[in-house]
């Protein structure tokens, strides 16, 4: 848990759907192994909230990664809304964990309350 001004933050971890996150195609590409990748950072050297993991291949995620080309640039030049596709990827991983949902609004109701259980059991928050 990292500390700044006596703010304490918590990350959410979850490996199962980093594992997930890993058997999608790559969201530039459409290409495969995927890594997946934090597309929002904690800003003290330390990952994002596991939840907000994206899947990009080796060669996009290099691209993504290295210096000189921020966030906002391989999004634009891609043409990428993280939201949207963090919001896919979660919802496919709730469709696929709980496999009786009928209505898709009902994703969404279930990552809020995975996110409140999170907070309830110390998992954290981002």
């Amino acid at each position: 848990m990292a500390t700044l001004n006596n703010w304490k933050v918590k990350t959410y971890k979850d490996q199962d759907y980093l594992k997930y996150i890993r058997t999608l195609e790559c969201v530039v590409c459409g290409g495969s192994p995927c890594d997946a990748h934090h597309t929002d950072n904690s800003g003290l050297g330390k990952r994002g909230a596991d939840h907000r993991a994206v899947p990009v291949c080796h060669t996009h995620h290099m691209e993504m990664t290295s210096v000189g080309k921020g966030k906002r640039s391989f999004e634009e030049k891609y043409d990428i809304d993280w939201r949207a596709v963090r919001l896919r990827c979660l919802a496919g991983y709730l469709l696929e964990k709980y496999q009786w949902i009928e209505d898709p609004r009902d994703v969404i109701l279930m990552g809020l309350e995975l996110l409140v259980e999170s907070r309830k059991s110390g998992g954290g928050h981002d």
